[in-house]
């Protein structure tokens, strides 16, 4: 579950998902301090429809979750798998 800075309320429930989602099939990932990292395949507009924006940011980041920030960015980020 992803729970990042900006949102809040109704629209912290869609991010989760939608989130969630574009983590899995690889449109976003996060660097090792939490900002986001939005794939150029992922259009602006798709951005927007998502609730998805550049200076989003996950909210607590501890060092057990940087290994695995590190494994998605270099084997899922960009892959778009499951499209």
């Amino acid at each position: 579950m992803f729970f990042f800075e900006c949102a809040g309320g109704y629209a912290a429930q869609r991010l989760k998902k939608t989130a969630g989602i574009a983590v899995d099939k690889g449109y976003i990932s996060f660097e090792d301090t939490g900002k986001i990292i939005i794939s150029n395949r992922l259009l602006g507009k798709d951005q927007q429809n998502l609730g998805l924006h550049e200076s989003m940011k996950l909210s607590r980041i501890e060092e057990r979750h940087k290994e695995y920030l590190n494994y998605h960015r270099e084997n899922i980020y960009e892959s778009f798998g499951g499209c």
